[in-house]
């Protein structure tokens, strides 16, 4: 997470978040064995005032 105070009131944010995928069942790659777990990763930016 990382934070920035803009003023005395108010904040951006920058937070990411990473997790695994589990693969669905009956999912199979192109040469035909079942598909594996992937990686997922997300990032988020939040503006945040307080009045």
């Amino acid at each position: 997470m990382l934070d920035y105070m803009t003023s005395d009131h108010t904040k951006l944010s920058l937070e990411r978040y990473w997790a695994h995928t589990k693969p669905v069942a009956g999912n199979v790659s192109f040469d035909g064995k079942p598909s594996t777990e992937s990686p997922y990763y997300t990032t988020y930016v939040k503006f945040t005032s307080k009045f």
